[in-house]
């Protein structure tokens, strides 16, 4: 995409080390860690950070299973997941290959992109165990892609900004198991151009 970037791992965000609000643009990857993804320090730093319209791109299975299933999260849980995250869990993703295609919504903006495949654990990238179904929970936030040929099963989100803070786009599975490395290239251009463009 031609912008420059620094990495560090999470725990350098929750324990101060690296602060997110010196970023425009952050990219989270969870890959499909269902532990400590958010613990209430990492949900602060996030919140500031969207809070002071930063813009937020978030990916990865477990994400919603940790912060929304039925039994177990927290009520600030929940409260994050919701109004900072703007989703909310519609279903855990099945592990049938019906899960494992993915296409863009129309009206989105990654309309017009081809339909793409997740790893199922024959693709080389890694097993992604749990897709996870997602729904747009504010104003602002809509459906942007969705699993097999069902409309109403949402794969990803994305968040306009107009209720307040920045934008969002979050992949109910994690971006980097997308099979085809030249699609990958492009949902993440659209999304980053969307995440570029102030709200």
């Amino acid at each position: 995409y031609g912008l420059p970037f620094d990495s560090c791992h999470k725990n350098a965000v929750t324990s101060g080390l690296v602060a997110l609000t010196n970023y425009y643009i952050v990219v989270w990857e969870c890959g499909q860690d269902v532990t400590n993804n958010f613990i209430s320090a990492t949900q602060s730093k996030i919140s500031a950070f969207l809070t002071n319209y930063g813009n937020l791109f978030l990916s990865g299975a477990g994400i919603a299973y940790s912060l929304d299933r039925a039994v177990g999260p927290t009520v600030a849980d929940r409260a994050f997941f919701n109004n900072v995250l703007h989703a909310d869990l519609s279903a855990e993703g099945d592990t049938n290959s019906a899960t494992y295609n993915f296409a863009a919504l129309p009206n989105t903006i990654f309309q017009g992109n081809a339909n793409g495949t997740i790893d199922d654990g024959t693709k080389g990238i890694y097993w992604v165990k749990s897709p996870e179904v997602i729904t747009a929970y504010v104003s602002g936030a809509t459906p942007a892609m969705y699993y097999g040929a069902n409309f109403s099963r949402h794969a990803a989100i994305q968040y306009d900004g107009s209720a307040g803070g920045g934008r969002l786009v979050y992949f109910g599975f994690p971006f980097e198991t997308i099979t085809n490395a030249a699609l990958r290239n492009e949902y993440l251009a659209d999304a980053l151009n969307f995440l570029d463009s102030a709200p």
